[in-house]
């Protein structure tokens, strides 16, 4: 009886909760009356092209009758979004509904995409490190917005100022949707010799005044005059595409990976009521040299490739050109051989894989595994809970993933009972125990 009561209860719970938040999401027509004739009234004020506002306006009005029949608010703001979006094809400008959203007439500037921004992330900057040959990579997943603006900029600083030695750089955009122009041009200066040398500039739909973008001074020194990848996908938006679309457009970096996203006038966040606010593209960016800018075109790389061993590859380029301006040069050839092999494994004989498979005894007393899995060789340090997957640089010689080691094994491949383990340059030899 007492098992009843308590279902009961639960269905009774969860039946009233549904309920609840239908009612929540439910919109009155008058309220549909006012979001419509705010958002035409904030488009012909606001947006960048009056031309545009006017014919979605135009839209709005003939299709009325149908918002007013759509009672969710969820499915009139879907509804909404993809109707204006049929006339301009800007991804920019988007409808937000927030049922739980407190009154606020205030005008906000955020761009659209916006993540979580903050410490655990770095200020988008989470990984910044120096690959093999002296290759400066970092990974940027946003330009910082708001309050996070200031901190971000000293994140920037202090990334470009790790990799200033670097001989050539990786800049990782993937995924990035967007942020600060601010950031952006900060970053942007670092590539450039001259502070305040105009790059581009903005035209400012409401107040119709047009201002230039300029670069500015940065902390420590400038990353000119070397190689510059920058890695983009079908999510780069907005200000990564600012970043790489500048930098293409005056032949300071190679932009490689898939067309972006297209979003080049940014604008602002306007509330329309409790419920409803509007991003409204209030602007448009125009590049100094091409006088026009990516908007619904989106960057187009010098280099097209697919998501996958896309940093991989942009180094073997890199390492690839310096070898062919330095052709004595051993440490690019030795590098540039084992980068190849990383993406391209040689197929060795499982019948040799499986020789090579065992635990050995290295100097010192250290134990080292070597195991197989899925056609590839595994090592594994006794202690150590991970295992390094080993690239074939040949028959005999395998390259540790990520790890400055190399085993060789002996080259009797009948009788393998020995290898030579070195890391970081410090070689010990081991023999098989079992």
């Amino acid at each position: 009886m007492m098992i009843r009561k308590i279902s009961l209860y639960l269905f009774l719970l969860i039946t009233f909760n549904n309920i609840g938040q239908e009612s929540k999401d439910q919109l009155t027509v008058e309220e549909k009356k006012e979001v419509i004739q705010g958002i035409q009234r904030i488009l012909e004020k606001n947006y960048v092209f009056p031309e545009v506002a006017n014919d979605i306006n135009k839209l709005l009005e003939k299709k009325l009758h149908g918002y007013l029949d759509i009672s969710s608010g969820t499915a009139f703001t879907n509804a909404l979004i993809q109707d204006i979006r049929s006339i301009n094809h800007d991804q920019h400008l988007n409808i937000y509904y927030t049922p739980e959203s407190a009154g606020n007439t205030e005008l906000i500037t955020v761009p659209s995409g916006d993540i979580e921004r903050g410490k655990n992330t770095n200020y988008g900057f989470p990984e910044v490190r120096i690959l093999e040959g002296n290759v400066g990579y970092v990974k940027l997943i946003n330009f910082s917005i708001g309050d996070q603006v200031e901190a971000a900029m000293k994140s920037a600083t202090h990334a470009m100022n790790f990799i200033q030695n670097s001989d050539a750089f990786i800049f990782d955009l993937r995924n990035n949707p967007g942020g600060s122009t601010l950031q952006t041009l900060y970053v942007l200066s670092y590539f450039f010799e001259e502070d305040h040398k105009k790059i581009g500039s903005y035209f400012d739909r409401p107040s119709g005044v047009t201002t230039s973008y300029n670069t500015v001074a940065v902390q420590g020194d400038k990353l000119t005059g070397r190689p510059v990848y920058i890695l983009v996908n079908e999510e780069s938006f907005s200000a990564p595409e600012m970043f790489a679309y500048t930098l293409q457009q005056y032949k300071k970096a190679v932009i490689m990976g898939t067309k972006t996203g297209g979003g080049a006038n940014p604008g602002e966040k306007i509330r329309i009521n409790d419920r409803f606010s509007i991003h409204v593209s209030t602007g448009r960016i125009i590049n100094e040299l091409s006088q026009t800018n990516w908007e619904q075109v989106g960057v187009t790389p010098d280099i097209k490739a697919g998501e996958k061993d896309m940093i991989l590859s942009a180094h073997i380029r890199i390492i690839e050109n310096m070898l062919n301006a330095d052709t004595e040069n051993k440490a690019y050839a030795k590098l540039l051989k084992k980068l190849k092999a990383t993406q391209d494994p040689l197929n060795i004989k499982t019948t040799l894989l499986d020789q090579y498979t065992g635990t050995y005894s290295l100097e010192g007393g250290k134990i080292v595994t070597i195991s197989r899995e899925c056609g590839s060789l595994y090592g594994r340090m006794q202690g150590d809970e991970h295992k390094i997957k080993l690239i074939a640089l040949s028959a005999q010689v395998f390259k540790a993933v990520g790890v400055d080691a190399k085993i060789v094994f002996a080259e009797d491949h009948a009788t393998t009972t020995s290898l030579i383990f070195t890391i970081g340059g410090y070689e010990m030899k081991g023999h098989k125990v079992h």
